[in-house]
This record gives structure tokens, C-alpha cells and sequence, in this order.
């Protein structure tokens, strides 16, 4: 055991030394050193033996651990696909980073159909880490208001690791996160789209975007879309807002709303498709608001077209799309994890 654990540990620190970013290399040796316990009897535990490799390439503990958790996390996730009768490209091949995996457990909450559907669209790349931390702020949000647990531990998240596949459950997300994924995921309710559903092709969504920091006047977008699909200048954007409900309770925030049309060239309510009904009944203010439904499909359609505006604001919006866009890059640039 000591020649192979030895091995193992050169080929370990020689890779977190060199290549910090290659997570599911790294994984696979760690995963193999606690599933064949063979840091025994040499360290007292698997943890302490994680400590020494930790200590040894200067990379903080909770990053191994974070590393564990996600690699074991998907691979009962595969496991329970294939029981299903279904395939799952391996973790080599789903293209899956820490951050996106730990948030697509935490957004899931048991439900094997939610992460399902996360699973493949954050692979495919249609779904980006910043979509899904947004949608877990929801959804955290939306739990902690309906009184629902939402405890997570940070790092190894071990009280939750261990969900046995009879333990998930097929409950769905709550509507306003199924929303927010809905327009994170195409850009169909858009007139005229023809394109691919990827952000790439010329559409990106910002969920809980804060286009005038400091300004009690203007709360948060709960999205904003920029896009260049329905514009034919070159170089030129529509900026789009969103305000999502997930219920007929959600209404009163309208009145709170009203200053964000000074900012986008399209507002839209959307809503589940249950609801569309109490949307209806808007004030004569609100006319110029198009209105989306959620189908129970997961579809997102066009019940009332949104009326172009003239915002006096507009570039502060496009200037808070700019900030977002180039935080983006510098944060891959300077090395952060990939989401």
C-alpha cells in the first residue's frame, strides 16, 4: 500500500502544482486513496492524510474537499442514470466545473428531474456558472421566505453528500427559478429568433442585475437580457428587463418597479402560466409591458408582445452589461475557478 499510496502522491502534488484547474484528475487519485483506504496505516484518517497534501502544494483544504465532493456527487448521478436505463457522458466528458456542479445540487434539492435538466444544459454550455449562483440566490431566497430549509455547509457539504437514490425526489424547483432558467436558456420569445439557443450566437442573460448601485429608487432587475438578434445596425444591442412572479402575491412589487422602464428598451413580466391570469388585469401604466407564461412544459411564450420604449437611462444599463460582461473575463483571466 505505501509503494501505490507513494505513487499516487507524486503524480498528485506534481498535477495541483502544475495544472491547478485539472480538478477531475486531481479527484480521481484522491477519490482512489479514500475508496481503497490506503492512506492507512500511515495517517490516522483520510482527512489528515488530505491535510499533508494540502499543506504540501499550498492549495487550501476546502478546495480538495470542494474537488471530492463534486466528483462524487456527479458520479452518483451518473450511477443512478444508468440504473434509469439512461447514459451520462463520464466526468471527463460532461465539461462540468466545481462551482457549477455544487450549485446544480444545491438548486436541485433532491429533485432527480431538476438535475436531470441542469446537468444537461450546464454541460451543453447553454446554462453558465453566473446563471446558476443567481438562480441558488433565488432559490435560497424563495426557501427561506416559505420557511423551507436551505442549509448548505460550505466546503465538503458531507451532511449532504450522501442523498441515497431513494431520497430524491422528483419535487420541482419553485416557479420564479424555473423562470429565470427558462429565459437563461433561450431566447425563442424574442420575434423573428432563428438562432441557436447558446449565448454566443448574440444573447446573454443577467440575472439580479443592479444597473444603478446606490439608487434606492430602482431595485435590482430580476434579469436583464442583451441581445442582438431583433437589431439590424452592426454593433448594436436591445436591452431587455425582466420582472418575474411567481405568484399573484408577487403584483405589489409592481409599483416598485415602474422607474426600471427608464433603463431597457423592453419590459416583460413573466410569469407561470397559472398565473398569467392576475396579469391581466395590469394598470393602464403597464400597457407597454409584454407578458411571457410558463408553460408546465418549461417553455416560455408570448401572451402580450412588450411596446419599444425611449429610455432617457438607457446607457447606464448598457454601461452596468459592459461591467458584468468584462468581470467575467478578467475574473477567467486571472485564474479563478471556471464556474
Amino acid at each position: 500500500m505505501f509503494s501505490k499510496l507513494g505513487e499516487i502522491e507524486r503524480s498528485l502534488k506534481h498535477l495541483l502544482l502544475t495544472d491547478r484547474r485539472a480538478w477531475v484528475a486531481s479527484f480521481r487519485m484522491m477519490e482512489e486513496v479514500k475508496k481503497q483506504q490506503l492512506w492507512k496505516p500511515g495517517y490516522s484518517s483520510f482527512s489528515n492524510w488530505l491535510s499533508t497534501i494540502s499543506e504540501a502544494t499550498r492549495i487550501h483544504i476546502s478546495v480538495l474537499w470542494d474537488r471530492l465532493f463534486a466528483g462524487e456527487y456527479y458520479l452518483r448521478f451518473e450511477a443512478r442514470e444508468a440504473r434509469a436505463g439512461r447514459s451520462a457522458p463520464s466526468l471527463e466528458k460532461a465539461r462540468l466545473g466545481v462551482e457549477k456542479l455544487k450549485y446544480i445540487f444545491r438548486i436541485a434539492g433532491g429533485s432527480a428531474e431538476r438535475e436531470r435538466d441542469l446537468m444537461a444544459k450546464a454541460s451543453d454550455g447553454i446554462l453558465t456558472g453566473t446563471a446558476l449562483r443567481q438562480t441558488w440566490k433565488m432559490e435560497r431566497e424563495e426557501r427561506r421566505l416559505a420557511g423551507r430549509a436551505v442549509g448548505f455547509a460550505n466546503g465538503y457539504e458531507r451532511r449532504n453528500a450522501e442523498l441515497k437514490p431513494n431520497l430524491v425526489s422528483e419535487t420541482p424547483l419553485s416557479s420564479r427559478a424555473d423562470l429565470i432558467l427558462a429565459l437563461a436558456r433561450t431566447p425563442s420569445w424574442l420575434p423573428g429568433s432563428s438562432i441557436k439557443p447558446y449565448f454566443q450566437d448574440g444573447y446573454e442573460l443577467f440575472p439580479e442585475l443592479a444597473v444603478a448601485p446606490g439608487r434606492a429608487f430602482v431595485p435590482r432587475f430580476d434579469a436583464l437580457a442583451a441581445e442582438s438578434v431583433t437589431t439590424h445596425e452592426i454593433g448594436r444591442v436591445a436591452l431587455h428587463g425582466f420582472a418575474v412572479f411567481s405568484s399573484a402575491q408577487d403584483l405589489k412589487r409592481l409599483q416598485n418597479l415602474r422607474a426600471q422602464l427608464d433603463f431597457v428598451d423592453f419590459y416583460w413580466l413573466a410569469a407561470p402560466e397559472k398565473e398569467v391570469e392576475a396579469l391581466g388585469a395590469l394598470p393602464d401604466s403597464w400597457d407597454v409591458a409584454g407578458i411571457l407564461a410558463l408553460t408546465d412544459q418549461g417553455t416560455l411564450t408570448v401572451k402580450k408582445n412588450a411596446v419599444a420604449l425611449h429610455p432617457l437611462l438607457r446607457s447606464v444599463a448598457l454601461e452596468a452589461v459592459l461591467f458584468q460582461s468584462i468581470k467575467k473575463v478578467r475574473d477567467t483571466t486571472v485564474g479563478k475557478k471556471p464556474f
